[in-house]
């Protein structure tokens, strides 16, 4: 998976995870955005709508240790 500091691993990792960013690709727009606040706001980080370091530690550590006890 790309790693999720680009726009297209944010989307892969939204994605996986439930957020409906749209179709996974280099763009950021609107959806994509929205997704991100969703993320955000369901993981108790300030809803910027930016993907900023603590929004993409949470979504590595969301992808990397699923909390679903798949581990």
């Amino acid at each position: 998976m790309e790693p999720v500091e680009n726009v297209y691993g944010l989307k892969s990792h939204l994605s996986n995870l439930g957020y409906d960013c749209g179709t996974v690709d280099d763009q950021f727009d609107d959806q994509t955005k929205q997704a991100l606040i969703d993320f955000q706001q369901d993981h108790d980080l300030p809803q910027s709508g930016e993907n900023d370091a603590a929004t993409q530690n949470r979504l590595r550590g969301l992808h990397d240790y699923p909390t679903d006890g798949s581990l």
